[in-house]
């Protein structure tokens, strides 16, 4: 199954390069109206959030029904959060310039970047189903209960790509791609009410809500086991990282540079595959993240459409009751409560792996050229690799 994820980058204001602080992803909660939860990386339930309060790598923000949320990430990137939205902040992609990330897995947000002329600085918005670049200032994405992605340019220009695919989306028009499909040709801009977008595409899902659960759990199971491997392979690596800078570091206080020079060009070839590895990570935990949320949101959706016959309304609905029911059983590690559990460690698990990868990094004192080498090495590996 081809790996899909959406991404959004953004050349902007910068931000701080390896090697200096890092604060690359933090963030404030800006503005809070309504309802609004948040889920720390350590946590273990959402709780309300007030506004101010500080965001880091790992934590979740929830917006309920009427509800609005303002985040702020850096000093440059500002997002604005409509109702029943759910945002985690990742960890930033490690590279010569930190990549600032986030994961909309349901719901819309709107980004503006301040920067100054010539200023330039990566920037990612995840949904669940492709990988795009942007080059402007203000879009907004959606993430639709259905599996939908739309995204709107208000200014710049959005690279907007899934299934090998990819179109330009210039201010004033907008495209869509939903799961397994490559994206529409951009058409004029058009949607003017995004709580209408969003209940126009929640109410597709109620209709598809059979359709939508019958793969779920052999989806889920074959998603975990996928991210499960990426995340042994990603630790095994970081420990023969972890070697070779202490031997690298030796060879150097020993005086020996041929020695430190092969450590040095066998730790590069193992960073460019560690890159590799952290962007196969990430896609896999956004989408399995994006699809559990999606199943828990539909199950709510249902019950509320049914009134004071919710129960009638879900037991309607039996292959999603089955695979709520699977997602609510133990796993066979006996873990956590239940696989729901699971999973979201699972996710949490793979953003510490990342963390400490980003903490070496930093500590082994890479330069700038080491990290331009270490990404060249990778286009490489990548080229290498295409059919």
């Amino acid at each position: 199954m081809k790996t899909l994820a959406f991404a959004f980058s953004l050349l902007c204001a910068g931000y701080a390069l390896a090697g200096e602080p890092d604060g690359a992803a933090d963030g404030v909660l800006l503005e809070v109206a309504g309802e609004v939860w948040r889920l720390p990386l350590d946590g273990e339930a959402w709780a309300p959030a007030a506004a101010g309060t500080a965001l880091a790598a790992g934590d979740s923000i929830r917006t309920g029904k009427k509800s609005r949320a303002r985040v702020r990430i850096g000093t440059n990137i500002d997002l604005r959060l409509g109702p029943n939205a759910e945002l985690q902040i990742e960890e930033p992609e490690s590279g010569e310039q930190p990549v600032p990330m986030v994961s909309l897995l349901l719901g819309w947000l709107q980004a503006t970047v301040s920067h100054a002329p010539g200023e330039k600085v990566p920037f990612e918005v995840h949904t669940g189903n492709a990988v795009a670049g942007v080059r402007g200032t203000e879009f907004v994405v959606a993430a639709g209960l259905d599996g939908l992605t739309r995204a709107e340019v208000l200014s710049g220009e959005v690279a907007f790509a899934a299934e090998e695919t990819e179109v330009a989306v210039g201010a004033g028009y907008a495209s869509e791609a939903t799961e397994g499909a490559a994206p529409l040709a951009p058409g004029a801009a058009k949607t003017s009410d995004w709580e209408a977008w969003q209940e126009e595409r929640e109410g597709r899902a109620r209709e598809r809500a059979e359709e939508m659960a019958a793969s779920f759990t052999s989806r889920v199971d074959e998603l975990a086991g996928r991210l499960d491997g990426l995340r042994k392979a990603e630790s095994r690596q970081r420990e023969k990282i972890r070697w070779l800078i202490a031997k690298l570091s030796q060879a150097r206080r020993a005086n020996q540079p041929r020695v430190a020079e092969k450590a040095r060009e066998r730790l590069l070839d193992l960073m460019a595959q560690q890159l590799r590895l952290h962007k196969e990570l990430r896609r896999a935990a956004v989408r399995l993240s994006g699809f559990i949320r999606r199943l828990v949101r539909l199950e709510e959706a249902i019950a509320g459409a049914g009134g004071e016959k919710a129960a009638e309304a879900l037991a309607a609905h039996p292959r999603l009751a089955s695979a709520l029911r699977w997602l609510r059983t133990k796993d066979a590690t006996g873990k956590d409560p239940d696989r729901l559990r699971a999973l979201e460690r699972e996710r949490r698990e793979t953003l510490r792996q990342m963390a400490a990868f980003r903490a070496m990094f930093r500590e082994a004192g890479f330069t700038r050229a080491d990290l331009r080498e270490a990404r060249e090495r990778l286009r490489r590996l990548r080229g290498d690799q295409r059919p």
